[in-house]
């Protein structure tokens, strides 16, 4: 397989993700800082999110939480370091376990950054860093960004506790592996209004898997990803699996949420809306979208609604399903709608993983699927003019959590409308490996100068371990003018 690009600092995950604890290894990350130019993201879809690989503060095992935080002297704590963040600080934590606090139960993280320079803690370059305990960013610390980690929310006495708990606005997880043996992995908006909440590139498993039933029964407490009283939130790019109850739970207020382009398996529920009668006032989960996801595997519903506490609706919640990817082993069970939802361009149809029973949920190329799920994203493309007839595509890729095969495609135009084409002509092609954002280049030569031609970039969708061949998905297309 072709090595990763050189200008990128990348830590590859081992295999497929198999079992409880299979994760990541790191993250693999830029050091470029793109522009945004001539070829943009389809329309309607973010760019990936930027995660900073410089690091200004750092914490290791054999570290001191008296020491000065540097690389030659690093903090020895994930409280110290976490404690250290400020707006533009990038906290890196080298290979090792780190308990969450002192006790090993809950770590407040109260340093966060600003709506126009975050803060990040990570795993450095390279390093497998796993944390445990119960991480709550509070409220004090929004614009923080999570990236690299494991979070397993294990705690030494045993009890039962989520793995992460946001309270802060625009906080950012990124490229985790986050799992929670007893409760919920990912809590966010408890106890107050959340905005801004970004989930991308994540895995999110057996959450409650290993939880005691009540009186011969389940709590029913037990999702991967909790939205509660939110706005804004975007959740994309991540595999959502094996978790005791729904993956994603929007309930009981989380208004204007994206969740697209999610592989959700093997969950009881898929996704579940709901609202809440409390007080005499009703809060419900308004004006969500949902698409462009493979639900599949569920044991109940791929999608479920639960408005009883506020019926009668006297208006639509807004909510939206539209094209996904469902599957499982009925089609009877593929929505339990309840008024809270309205659903169009769903497919109820085999997505053809190349190997679900043991965490290989890449796509076939036979897939009819292909564009849904877990796929390749472009962050600030930029095109640069070489020489006459030539010209350079520079990105930043995001495979989220894939090995993406990708190259640079163009045709020309007959006229500036491209009313007519030609044929492709295709870069060779390259493997990047990793979870988010690696820096790629391409030049494409023997153009002629001034005319206006078409251009792709194009990767392949696959998960981790990946030769796949085909399954081709555009990431980015426009048009150019030749130098």
């Amino acid at each position: 397989m072709p090595a990763t690009p050189t200008s990128a600092l990348s830590a590859v995950a081992s295999s497929a993700p198999k079992g409880r604890r299979a994760g990541v290894a790191g993250l693999a990350l830029a050091l470029a800082a793109g522009v945004a130019g001539g070829i943009v993201a389809p329309a309607g879809e973010a760019g990936a999110v930027t995660v900073p690989s410089v690091c200004t503060h750092w914490a290791s095992p054999t570290g001191s939480d008296l020491a000065a935080g540097t690389a030659a002297a690093p903090f020895a704590s994930f409280k110290r370091l976490a404690d250290a963040m400020g707006p533009g600080t990038v906290g890196c934590l080298t290979t090792g376990t780190y308990v969450a606090s002192l006790t090993g139960e809950d770590v407040n993280l109260v340093k966060g950054g600003t709506s126009t320079t975050r803060a990040t803690i990570r795993s450095a370059p390279g390093a497998d860093v796993t944390v445990r305990g119960r991480v709550v960013v509070a409220s004090t610390a929004s614009d923080l960004v999570l990236a690299g980690l494991r979070l397993d929310g294990v705690t030494p006495s045993g009890r039962e506790t989520s793995s992460v708990t946001v309270e802060a606005d625009r906080v950012h997880l990124v490229g985790n592996d986050i799992t929670a043996p007893t409760r919920i992995c990912v809590s966010v908006g408890y106890g107050r209004v959340v905005s801004g909440f970004v989930a991308e590139a994540n895995r999110i498993h057996h959450c409650g898997d290993g939880l005691p039933l009540v009186n011969g029964k389940p709590v029913r407490q037990e999702h991967g990803l909790y939205l509660e009283q939110v706005r804004g939130a975007v959740v994309r790019n991540n595999l959502i699996d094996h978790n005791y109850t729904r993956g994603i739970q929007l309930y009981y207020d989380a208004d204007g949420s994206l969740i697209e382009n999610n592989t959700i398996d093997s969950n009881e529920d898929g996704i579940n809306l709901g609202a809440k009668l409390a007080g005499g006032v009703a809060y419900r989960s308004e004006s969500n979208t949902i698409r462009n996801n493979l639900i599949t595997n569920s044991k109940l519903w791929a999608v479920e609604s639960y408005y009883d506490e506020v019926r009668p609706l006297t208006t639509a919640p807004g909510n939206v399903v539209s094209g996904n990817c469902v599957f499982g082993a009925s089609s009877a069970s593929v929505y339990n709608v309840l008024e809270g939802f309205t659903y169009t361009g769903n497919t109820w149809v085999d997505p053809q993983y190349n190997g679900q029973p043991t965490g290989d949920y890449r796509l076939k190329a036979t897939s009819p699927c292909i564009g849904k799920g877990i796929r390749p994203q472009l962050a600030s493309p930029l095109r640069t003019a070489t020489a006459p007839g030539s010209v350079r595509f520079d990105a930043r890729l995001n495979p989220s959590r894939m090995t993406a095969t990708w190259f640079v495609r163009v045709r020309p135009c007959t006229d500036s409308t491209c009313s007519a084409v030609g044929a492709w002509v295709a870069s060779p092609s390259a493997n990047v490996v990793g979870v988010t954002d690696v820096a790629v280049s391409r030049t494409v030569t023997g153009l002629a100068s001034g005319r206006t031609y078409q251009a792709q970039i194009v990767a392949h969708q696959a998960l981790l371990p990946a030769t796949n061949a085909s399954a081709l998905v555009v990431v980015s297309a426009g048009t150019f003018v030749a130098p």
